[in-house]
This record gives structure tokens, sequence and C-alpha cells, in this order.
């Protein structure tokens, strides 16, 4: 932790100033100690880390994946995955992030944060999960990042203090999405950012409404997160369009279904089988064999430690609800939120405070 992130946090359950006691530095950087409150409260800091949660409560699974995958999704030199799935995702560019305080909600192993810290923001990352450690690793030395383990529902930051605010694919995996999302834009500044992307309740009849285009472009063309689960003829589209919601739901079931039965094996089994998604991703692939990836629920990313990441992330997770852009555009407006756009990327929404 750097000193200088006591300028920002507070304690999460009073509200008071935290006080430093008992640090020890390593490269000006507090490795251990603990924060402390005049409430009485106090929170270890271990490994770089203030712990401001006891524990990864209903996170686990993450706490899992991200210590896994520590730096499965972090862009490359070759490859900038995550910063195009930012751009899609929260319309933010260099521009408007340089020089901002950004909190980055949910950062995982930081993919997210290593995008707004290239683009010059001071970056606060929480996770209720372990996989705060990944993000230590990964980005914890840069100067313009702060790393804290915490609970976006007891935020220890003082209210009116960032210029924006961003969770991107998050708040679907908590308990209610909507109280996370308004519980978010107090810590907004007047006049700053929140951008939100959460799984789309119904993405076939979204795509169809939005976007038919995807169905008939090659997905090399297009990013992964923009493609459409499978490809369609142009005579077909029409047919897709009118059916598309009840596809939705029956698709939607269906992964329900499987979740219950995959979250009753231990972590490290449901892990193993997730590794099918390597193989059958090629027969997948084929044509004739499309339509099935609505029954056989892994990712069809190209690279295959990331399909094995992304299918045990949807089987895996406690929570995972879905939404539209007119649910989340509401929950925008019922906090106060104007300028509202919809942005490629399903469901993801932005605002102005």
């Amino acid at each position: 932790m750097k000193l200088t992130f006591l300028r920002v946090v507070v304690c999460p359950r009073c509200g008071c100033d935290l006080k430093m006691v008992g640090a020890s530095l390593e490269n000006e950087n507090v490795r251990d100690g603990k924060l402390s409150c005049r409430c009485g409260s106090e929170f270890p800091i271990r490994n770089f880390i203030p712990r401001l949660v006891a524990s990864d409560e209903y996170v686990n699974n993450f706490s899992f994946q991200w210590n896994r995958h520590r730096r499965t999704q972090l862009d490359s030199d070759d490859r900038k995955e995550s910063e195009e799935t930012f751009l899609l995702s929260t319309g933010l560019t260099q521009e408007q992030l340089k020089g901002k305080l950004v909190l980055d909600v949910g950062c995982g192993m930081g993919r997210y944060s290593d995008v707004a810290s290239r683009y010059g923001a001071e970056v606060v990352g929480i996770d209720l999960s372990y996989a705060i450690e990944a993000a230590q690793e990964n980005l914890g030395m840069r100067a313009n990042v702060h790393l804290a383990q915490a609970d976006l529902f007891h935020l220890p930051f003082r209210r009116n203090s960032f210029d924006c605010i961003f969770s991107m694919g998050v708040l679907h995996h908590t308990p209610d999405c909507r109280r996370a999302v308004l519980d978010l834009i107090p810590f907004l500044k007047e006049g700053g950012t929140l951008a939100v992307w959460v799984y789309p309740k119904y993405k076939l009849h979204t795509l169809c409404k939005y976007s038919p285009e995807r169905f008939l472009a090659p997905a090399s063309e297009i990013p992964y997160v923009l493609q459409a689960p499978f490809p369609a003829s142009p005579r077909w589209l029409p047919i897709l369009s009118s059916v598309a919601v009840w596809v939705d739901r029956l698709n939607n079931f269906w992964n329900s279904l499987l979740r219950v039965v995959a979250r009753q094996l231990p972590v490290k089994a449901l892990y193993a089988l997730c590794h099918v998604a390597i193989p059958l991703y090629h027969v997948l692939k084929l044509r004739p064999f499309t339509p099935l990836r609505l029954i056989f629920k892994i990712s069809m990313h190209k690279d295959p430690q990331w399909r094995v990441l992304d299918t045990f992330d949807n089987l895996s997770a406690r929570y995972q609800s879905r939404h539209t852009y007119d649910e989340v555009k509401g929950w925008f407006r019922e906090g106060g939120l104007k300028e509202i756009v919809i942005l490629a990327n399903q469901i993801a929404v932005r605002g102005q405070r």
C-alpha cells in the first residue's frame, strides 16, 4: 500500500479517517501493518494490500480462478483484447482518463485497471476476492495504482471522490445488481462518469434488435466480445428475430440448470471438467454444429486457457443475474445520472452525475 492511499480511504464502518500503525516499508510501499480507526476498528495490511473485509465471502470461486489465471487476460505487446473490451464497454478514451482519479470496482487480477493506468489515470482497484493478490503481483508496484480488498456494498472511500467509476462484468455476480449500481453513485464527483457492463438477459434478442449484422460478419473481423453466439445466413435472420426471446429464455434456463449442477462439485473438480472446452471448441466451430453452442455452455474464445477460464467463470459463480439496457438505464436515472448512453458491448451503459 502506498502512503498516498490514506488521502482516499476511510473506515468502511463509520466513515472516519484511518491512521497507519506499525508500518513495515519496502521500496516506499507499506508491506505490512494495520489501519486503525477511532471507532475501534482495525484493518490489517498484508502483502502490500489493505484488507478491509474479513474474508472473500461468496466469491471464493473468483479467488481460485484469478490466482490460477493471473495473467491470462492481461494485454501484451501483440494482444490488446482487454483494452479493446474496455473501450467497447465504457467508451472512455486515454484523453478522458489521463490525470483522473478512477475506481475499478471488482478489479479481479487487474486487466482493466491495467488499461486505465496505462491511460494515465490514478487507479484505485478493489475486489472482495483474493484475486486482489494477483492484481497486486501484476500492477501493485505501479506509482499510479492503489489496490485494496474491499466490499462494494461498504466502500471505504469518501463520497464525491472519484472522477470516474467503472465496473466490468462484476455487478451481476453480487446479491443485488441494482443496489450495487445505486451504491456506487454517491462516490462520484459532480460531473463524474459511471460505466458498467453486466450480462444480457436476452442476448440474441438484443443482437437482433441493435446489431443484426454481427450474425453475418466473419469472427475474424469483429472483436470477440461483440461476436454473435453462432453465425446465421441472411435468409434465417427474420426467423431468428421472431423467436429470439424464446431462444434466450430457454438458453438462460438451461444455463441456470447447468450452474446448479456444476456448483455442487468441488471447485477444483469443476475446474478440471472445464478443460473439455479446449477440444470441444474445435467441434463447435464447424458450421453444422454451431447451434449446439446453446447446449454446450463453453467459451468460444480462440485462446485455450481463456476458454477454460471463461467456462469456469460462468458455471462457478454463486450469483449471476442478467439484465436489459432499459433496466440498467432505469437504475442510472433512479440514481440521478444524466447523459445516459448505451454502448456496443451488451449490456454496457454509461452516465454522468
